[in-house]
């Protein structure tokens, strides 16, 4: 009977370590998003959706097994809604993906993240906030070291501070306003992968 245990100990230690052979991912996401609640403002200007926002979010993770992955990603919105009109967004967020090897080159998802980030106003103003993510999908592998996946989102930012109304290079000082903003997003997007 130890015997027995020992080898499926044995067995099962094997095929862990070759299943975690390359345990850290690279990849780079592109996303469409369309911003189905905004609020917000500065002054007398609401905060209002500027058309189709565009994600791109380059990460890196660490595979702790067949199951988890935890890891960080640098989301980048452009055309995001802003306080004062449209903006870009700039976050570091930690993410934890969940997923389940289906097939061999099938390993459905689902993805967290949350964490801060900052908003890109106009020139020289920004303000801060956070951005939360919540993704399900599946990444299919085209190779040993590289994959594609897929997947569908909901993302979420909010910002507020202070900032110049206008950007001003010479005469009076601009006035400072309060602006804010919060944003929900669903979103479709794909992406690769480079496993090492």
């Amino acid at each position: 009977m130890a015997a027995l245990s020992i080898g499926l100990f044995l067995c099962a230690t094997q095929a862990h370590a070759e299943e975690l052979t390359r345990p850290v991912d690279a990849g780079l996401g592109l996303l469409g998003l369309h911003a189905f609640h905004v609020s917000g403002g500065s002054g007398s200007f609401v905060a209002t959706d500027q058309g189709l926002a565009l994600g791109l979010q380059p990460y890196g993770e660490w595979r702790l097994s067949t199951l988890a992955a935890v890891g960080l990603a640098v989301p980048l919105t452009i055309n995001a809604p802003g306080a004062t009109s449209n903006a870009y967004d700039v976050g570091f967020t930690p993410r934890l993906r969940i997923g389940y090897a289906a097939r061999d080159w099938l390993y459905p998802f689902i993805l967290g993240e949350a964490g801060p980030a900052w908003s890109h106003q106009h020139p020289g103003a920004w303000i801060f906030g956070a951005h939360v993510s919540i993704q399900a999908g599946a990444r299919m592998s085209i190779s040993d070291s590289f994959a594609i996946f897929a997947e569908l989102g909901y993302d979420y930012t909010s910002f507020s501070g202070d900032f110049a109304q206008y950007y001003a290079t010479n005469g009076p000082a601009a006035p400072i306003v309060h602006g804010k903003v919060a944003t929900s997003y669903g979103g479709a997007g794909m992406g690769v992968e480079f496993n090492f």
